[in-house]
This record gives C-alpha cells, sequence and structure tokens, in this order.
C-alpha cells in the first residue's frame, strides 16, 4: 500500500509540475507558433520512443500478441472518443480566451489520466521504466501547459492563477498513476494491458494530433528535425535509466 500511494505521489508530481511549469512559461515564452511548434514536436518524438523502445517491449514482455494488441486499441480508442468532444486540447486558440483555456484544462485532464496510468504500471513492473516514463510526460506536459498559459495571458489573467489552472490539469495524472499502481499489482496480464492501453492512448496523440499540429505551426519541413531529436533523446534516456 505505501508503494502504491508513493507512486501516486511521484505521478502526480510529474503531472501537476509539468503543466504548472508549462503555464509559468507562457509568461516568457515568446508568443510565436513557430517556437511552440518546435516544442510540441519533440515531445512527441520523445513520447514516441518511449512507446515503442520501453512500454510496448515492456508490456510484450508479461503478455501474448491479442493481450498487448488488444490493449493498444482499447487506449487508442478512448482517445479517439475523448477527442471528439474537445477540440481546443492543443494549439493557442484566438478567440473566447477565458472558455477556451477552461476546455484546454478539462481536455489535458482527460488525456493526462491514461499517461498517469502507464507510470503507475511502469513504476510497479520497473522502476527505471517509471521514472524514464515521468520524466518523458513531465516533458510532453510542458507544451500543454503552455497552451493554457498564453490563452490565459491573452485574457488578462495573472501570472499565479494562470500557473495554477494550469497545474490542476495535471492532478489527473496523480489518478491513473494511483489506479496504474493498483491494478499493476493484481497479476502480469492487467499490467501488460495498461501499458499496452497507455501505449496506443499515446500513440494516439502523437501521430493524430501533435505532430499534426506541429506541421501546422511550423509552415517548413523542419518540426521533422525536432521529432528525430526528441526520438534520439528518448533512446538516450532509456540507455541512461536502464
Amino acid at each position: 500500500m505505501f508503494k502504491i500511494w508513493l507512486f501516486t505521489l511521484i505521478g502526480t508530481f510529474a503531472g501537476v509540475v509539468g503543466t504548472g511549469a508549462g503555464g509559468a512559461m507562457a509568461f516568457a515564452f515568446p508568443a510565436r507558433e513557430g517556437k511552440f511548434g518546435q516544442l510540441l514536436d519533440f515531445s512527441a518524438g520523445l513520447m514516441l520512443a518511449i512507446v515503442c523502445f520501453d512500454l510496448l517491449p515492456e508490456a510484450f514482455s508479461l503478455a501474448a500478441l491479442p493481450i498487448v494488441l488488444m490493449g493498444v486499441l482499447l487506449g487508442a480508442g478512448i482517445v479517439l472518443l475523448v477527442s471528439r468532444f474537445d477540440t481546443h486540447t492543443h494549439g493557442m486558440p484566438r478567440n473566447t480566451f477565458r472558455l477556451s483555456a477552461l476546455s484546454i484544462v478539462l481536455g489535458i485532464a482527460v488525456h493526462n489520466f491514461p499517461e498517469g496510468l502507464a507510470i503507475g504500471t511502469a513504476l510497479c513492473e520497473n522502476f527505471q521504466l517509471g521514472l524514464a516514463l515521468c520524466l518523458t510526460i513531465f516533458i510532453h506536459d510542458l507544451p500543454e501547459g503552455i497552451s493554457v498559459g498564453l490563452t490565459l495571458r491573452v485574457s488578462g489573467t495573472s501570472f499565479a492563477k494562470a500557473t495554477a489552472i494550469a497545474a490542476l490539469a495535471g492532478l489527473s495524472t496523480g489518478v491513473g498513476t494511483g489506479i496504474g499502481a493498483a491494478a499493476g499489482a493484481l497479476s502480469p496480464a492487467v499490467s501488460a494491458l495498461c501499458l499496452a492501453s497507455a501505449a496506443g492512448a499515446m500513440l494516439y496523440l502523437v501521430l493524430g494530433q501533435m505532430l499534426p499540429e506541429a506541421d501546422r505551426l511550423l509552415s517548413t519541413r523542419s518540426p521533422r528535425l525536432f521529432g528525430i531529436a526528441g526520438v534520439a533523446a528518448g533512446m538516450a534516456l532509456r540507455v541512461l535509466l536502464h
């Protein structure tokens, strides 16, 4: 039980500090779409590396193809359904700024839950993998926090309030971590399903939202260079923490 609470605290820290730091960065971050796109593309590459070199291999070590495949499809399907009701999760909305910020916060909170699920399960199965995933989620949450902070900044919200609102979006990461840690303690098959579901959710976010948004924000083909750098950073992170 102590480990579950400890892992929940770690996941909450990664989510809250990641989005909160992004919200704070928005007040020093140049409001240029190009810079935002570069950061978004880098975090997409980093997430892709974690999915391909950590989450899925770990899931396959615990269960056979049918369970892993079912988990990937389940995770991607959940995020796809959520995305149909959330059109402001990524990017920088121009109008109705306060309402858009609330929409972004709710969207981030929903998307962060499967990420927390992955952290909790990974920490149970492989502590080093869990730490690597925490760092990845932290970096991934920065552009999301920036999107909240920039929107609130334009609406005239104060630095402290905007940072606090952005940080609140990361709380669901802690909730997901606690559930993932509890589920991961049940059986290897459940752990594999959780890891694969998180991988599927992250794959959909990367391929269906983050990379297209990076292309939209950057007019040149340079975004792929930042994505490749993100993949390389993810590979280096795996070597350093294993």
